[in-house]
């Protein structure tokens, strides 16, 4: 299990990023956090990831869980997901409209939080590149059919 906490001092929307481990040890280390070893945070078992909120006294915290997270394609998509979740959430929170007049808030917010927890995951892990050529070299050797 990896975490990540990522600090947002424009909208004070502070997210943690946890990846690879399963529901079970997710919950168990957020219980340990929070001090509540009852911690549930609903039935997830079959998706890859979720974004949720936790409410704790006055504090809010706000997780980002990818259940195996190996730089595929289809995991980062599962990252740009659940991240789309959080900033929805935050611009609710934050009573933000979302409209095609101000759709740049979003989208900015979107780029920075991405940018931030992609290179932290990247720089964390220093096999990389390695796990990127591998699934570069799984997805040439397919053969499509047209």
């Amino acid at each position: 299990m990896q975490h990540y906490y990522f600090e947002d001092k424009v909208f004070i929307s502070d997210v943690e990023v946890i990846i690879n481990c399963s529901q079970e040890e997710m919950e168990n280390y957020l219980g340990r956090k929070l001090k509540d070893k009852l911690l549930k945070v609903g039935n997830n078992r079959i998706s890859n990831g979720c974004f949720f909120t936790l409410q704790k006294d006055d504090n809010q915290i706000r997780v980002i869980w990818i259940k195996k997270f190996d730089w595929s394609v289809s995991s980062q998509a599962v990252l740009a997901h659940e991240l789309l979740h959080f900033i929805l959430a935050v611009m609710d929170y934050k009573d933000i409209p979302i409209s095609k007049k101000n759709e740049e808030t979003m989208t900015y917010y979107f780029q920075s939080y991405y940018t931030q927890i992609w290179w932290k995951l990247r720089t964390l892990n220093p096999n990389h590149k390695n796990i990127v050529k591998k699934h570069q070299k799984k997805r040439s050797e397919r053969k499509y059919k047209i």
